[in-house]
């Protein structure tokens, strides 16, 4: 039927990304000569694309060929967890990229940005955004919905 084929679809372009992603990562962290600050947060950006890939992949597969798992409530708002936090890191990795980079030209013969010390820091900050940002889904609650014709209150499902 139509969503079958438009989710085979959406798999086939996802899968693609991953491969590109893999194809780019692979050279900088194999070839020493791309170890460098900036080579580093350009793989950060791949790899935040290939978690964003991956957690996508994942949750299509789940609603295609799975689709009773997200009449679970704590393995639904885990999807919902994991695609949020990875599809932010992709925006996160592309502002401490350029967010390094200006730190680089406004201060480029300090110490601290002549190592990959700042590199690793910018990481670790963009992570932990990420997965702070994202904890509101991995937390399901339930939605209070109030009919006022009747006056009576009821709760329902959870957001995400």
């Amino acid at each position: 039927d139509q969503t079958s084929i438009t989710t085979l679809i959406q798999l086939f372009i996802l899968l693609l990304n991953a491969v590109l992603a893999i194809i780019y990562i692979v050279p900088i962290f194999t070839l020493s000569r791309f170890h460098t600050a900036h080579n580093l947060l350009t793989a950060n950006l791949a790899c935040a694309i290939l978690c964003c890939v991956l957690s996508w992949i994942v949750g299509f597969s789940l609603r295609e060929f799975q689709p009773h798992i997200y009449s679970v409530q704590v393995d639904c708002a885990l999807i919902y967890f994991f695609q949020s936090m990875c599809t932010l890191q992709v925006p996160l990795a592309a502002l401490q990229g350029s967010f390094h980079r200006l730190l680089t030209i406004v201060y480029f013969r300090s110490y601290f940005n002549t190592k990959h010390l700042t590199a690793f820091i910018c990481f670790l900050i963009q992570w932990t955004i990420g997965f702070l940002v994202a904890i509101p889904y991995g937390f399901p609650r339930p939605v209070r919905i109030i009919d006022f014709l009747s006056r009576q209150e009821f709760y329902v499902g959870f957001s995400g």
